[in-house]
């Protein structure tokens, strides 16, 4: 059986890097837009959306990435819209 820790291990290097930065999170542990960008969230989404299966998707957002995968899921949303799309 795959755990979460196997579609982390699976990920691009891009995307290890950000999640594995400390930099880039908030106190919290969650991974803060103003600290890294919106191109990173949309890095992560992409591949959260391509490679993890999806009912694990909420799951694996909540281990690696937001405590809340709605808001991260708005987050992602709001990355793809030409006015977010290079900040």
């Amino acid at each position: 059986m795959i755990t979460m820790q196997d579609y982390l291990d699976r990920a691009p290097q891009v995307v290890k890097n950000y999640l594995g930065n400390s930099n880039y999170r908030k106190a919290n542990g969650d991974f803060s837009v103003g600290k890294s960008s919106y191109r990173a969230i949309r890095v992560i989404g992409k591949f959260v959306k391509n490679q993890v299966p999806f009912k694990s998707r909420d799951a694996f957002i909540r281990d690696f990435v937001y405590k809340n995968p709605s808001a991260f899921w708005d987050l992602y949303d709001k990355s793809k819209r030409p006015d977010y799309r290079w900040k």
